[in-house]
């Protein structure tokens, strides 16, 4: 069988799982899970072709087949949320009972990403009306059946009679049969529930199933972690912990013993006359900022607000979500030392992965650049690496030596830790990691698809070494517009440049003040000064403010007559499906956007006027993620379409990547990282590879920058 046949024409069966385990997969991930020698399998429901769904369970004999179909080149297995599937199948029924591992998978989760639809199955099954949906009483049996239950009062008196530490308990289960058919008939509904809907929405274009197969492969393979260090880092946080929250007793007079006390924090800041509304980190962040101010200018002395401002330090540092992190590699480590499933595909709407579990893509960035220059190797071409290794190494030491050193090198115990975040992350021995990614790819698109002139023959120009007017990257072209001067380097123009850099960042999406403060914190520019701003770019921008308005046109249109319109290199279409009714916007290469339930609206605008507004179903991010109705417009669908085609910009380069034999094992937003042996590859290879531009793009002029090494880390 070819392994360029399409999957979706092969016949299907429809499977599904119902586990119990000492660990909760939400936590650890699918193949922690699954690997875990506490999981087992309840039950497993499955429907095979013409077939009613039928079930299994441990110990009856495996169905036979079941077995024959597994064994088969040309049968897909269909789950949703595929990958907790494969992951129990691979680990408990190959490897223990030796199944043979199904060579094909389908995911109805995959397609409901594709179509931005819920995920969940009970959602989805609601917003597409279903008529058949998810049992809602499995949450109750699987609370019961799938965790371990405390010991009973006989139990526990039993284990401590023999002296069995609290610790050492056996694992108890609740051991129902009622309940336990009960589970089997809502897992047998479940996989109902996931045939109908695969159904209703069909399966995923073929590029974009080959996709999600290297996805899928990428989950697998996982990254490694330098064990030694994590648990070196935790020993260090612990002992600070330790002695702040001691430090606290004593700032406190024993009001607050530990950070994460929060209404006594608060309680204790009120008596000093410092009104806090709450202790969360943006909150604790301004707060810290100001009295840093007032300080500065003279408004208070320091001694008048240096208990406040080192209490509210202490909780920032023992509350950091960062430093949570390095107890989340431990948590989801496979037995090999890798972390598996870091990846969700298709994890927004525009089709860019988002993470999972540790999740690489929000780690922040860290101080390494002003680590390699307080090491003095700043000039060394393996600066970079040269110090997130010694930064490593010191971690290593453990306990109070590797504070003292750590604050001694990098000045910042936490920071220092928070920099070696990535660098936990280590190529298995004889592998190496090659790693790059896009230059400013969100503006390069953006500047293509509009047809930005100058800014693209700026792009091509500094990319080439030679500048743009003097300028030696975008930040400072667009500085010395701004200003209407030169603005010739960053280290002569720090200021400048960064209104440059925030700029280019809240503009091009038809941003104004709020989208500037969104990525500017610092206040330094009232709202005048950034409207002037927002003036200056948008009139040396005029071809991507008709972007915006030709888009926003296009979807109207596309509604209003009911047929495709285009704008540029980008069309809006209507679509009706079994699912129901759509507005799809095609983007260069074919691949499609999906918008549920579209509408016309009539909404009046901040100045007075009405005008129509393209709305749809889905997740408002405003709302905390909540499904519900959005109103789009002009820049929205810009940001939309240019964060889809910078995705399918990176998507064919893993594509190329990987036929050319590197492994990649992670991507986060723009960059591509593989793991490799020693001896393979180069990375001029690589960086080539990336750089190619697709026919449907040509003209863009796309650029990548990366390193090979053995830790990971953000250049």
């Amino acid at each position: 069988m070819s392994e360029f046949a399409n999957p979706m024409d092969m016949p299907r069966s429809v499977i599904d799982f119902e586990t119990r385990s000492v660990l909760d997969v939400r936590d650890v991930g699918a193949w922690r899970y699954a690997e875990h020698p506490s999981t087992e399998i309840l039950w497993l429901s499955y429907k095979t072709p013409g077939n009613q769904t039928k079930l299994w369970a441990p110990p009856v004999p495996f169905p036979e087949e079941l077995t024959e179909l597994a064994a088969q080149e040309d049968h897909v297995f269909e789950a949703h949320n595929a990958q907790f599937e494969m992951a129990v199948w691979l680990r408990i029924l190959h490897e223990q009972l030796g199944i043979p591992m199904p060579k094909r998978w389908a995911d109805t989760l995959a397609v409901c990403a594709y179509r931005s639809i819920p995920l969940g199955l009970d959602e989805v099954g609601r917003v597409l009306n279903l008529s058949t949906q998810k049992d809602k009483r499995g949450k109750y049996l699987l609370q019961q059946l799938s965790k371990p239950r405390k010991p009973n009062k006989a139990e526990k008196k039993e284990f401590e009679e023999l002296g069995i530490p609290p610790e050492k308990w056996p694992v108890l289960w609740r051991e129902d049969w009622e309940l336990l058919e009960e589970l089997g008939s809502y897992c047998a509904t479940d996989t109902d529930t996931e045939h109908l809907l695969g159904q209703t929405i069909g399966d995923l274009p073929l590029p974009e199933y080959r996709l999600w197969t290297l996805d899928q492969r990428i989950n697998y393979r996982g990254i490694h972690v330098d064990v030694e260090a994590v648990e070196a880092a935790i020993g260090i946080v612990e002992l600070l912990a330790e002695q702040m929250e001691g430090e606290l007793v004593k700032l406190t007079g024993g009001a607050v013993t530990g950070g994460g006390q929060v209404a006594k924090i608060r309680d204790w800041l009120d008596g000093q006359g410092f009104y806090m509304p709450n202790l969360q980190a943006e909150t604790v962040e301004n707060a810290l900022k100001n009295l840093s101010d007032q300080v500065t200018n003279g408004e208070c002395p320091p001694e008048e607000i240096e208990h406040i401002y080192r209490v509210l330090e202490i909780r920032q540092t023992l509350g950091s979500s960062s430093i949570k992190k390095l107890y989340k590699f431990i948590e989801c480590l496979c037995r090999d030392n890798r972390i598996r499933g870091l990846l969700q595909y298709h994890g927004a709407g525009t089709g860019r992965w988002s993470g999972r579990l540790v999740q690489p893509q929000n780690f922040p960035r860290g101080e390494l650049e002003d680590f390699v220059e307080r090491l003095g190797l700043k000039d060394a071409p393996d600066g970079a690496e040269r110090t997130m290794e010694i930064l490593i190494e010191t971690i290593k030491l453990g306990g109070q030596d590797a504070i003292d050193m750590l604050g001694d090198l990098f000045g910042s115990v936490i920071d220092a830790l928070i920099t070696a975040l990535r660098g936990m992350f280590i190529a298995a021995p004889g592998m190496k990691y090659h790693v790059a990614d896009f230059s400013a790819i969100e503006a390069v698109v953006t500047s293509w698809l509009a047809g930005e002139a100058w800014k693209l023959d700026a792009f091509r120009a500094i990319q080439r070494g030679e500048g743009y007017n003097g300028a030696p990257d975008m930040y400072c072209a667009t500085a010395s517009m701004v200003f209407g001067k030169p603005i010739t380097s960053k280290k002569e123009f720090p200021k400048e440049r960064q209104v440059g850099k925030v700029c280019e960042l809240a503009f091009g999406y038809q941003g104004g003040v709020g989208a500037w403060r969104n990525f500017d914190k610092s206040d330094r520019y009232d709202d005048p000064e950034v409207d002037f701003f927002k003036t200056q770019w948008r009139d040396k921008h005029p071809a991507t403010r008709d972007l915006w308005y030709g888009l926003e046109n296009a979807a109207l249109d596309a509604l209003r007559l009911n047929r495709r319109v285009a704008y540029r290199y980008v069309a809006f279409e209507p679509v009706v499906d079994d699912a129901g009714k759509w507005l799809t916007a095609i983007l260069p290469n074919g691949r499609r956007l999906w918008y549920y339930n579209p509408r016309l609206e009539d909404v009046k605008m901040p100045w007075g006027d009405w005008k129509k507004q393209v709305s749809y179903e889905g997740r408002d991010n405003k709302k905390g993620g909540r499904w519900g109705r959005i109103r789009t417009y002009g820049g929205m669908l810009t940001e939309n379409v240019v964060q889809a085609i910078s995705r399918d910009l990176m998507a064919e380069a893993m594509v190329r990547v990987e036929l050319r034999g590197y492994s990649i094992i992670l991507t986060v937003h723009d960059e591509i990282i593989s793991e490799d042996p020693e001896d393979f590859g180069s990375q001029e290879e690589f960086e080539t590879l990336m750089s190619v531009v697709p026919e449907w793009a040509y003209g863009c002029p796309v650029a990548v920058a990366g390193w090979e090494g053995y830790r990971y880390r953000k250049d």
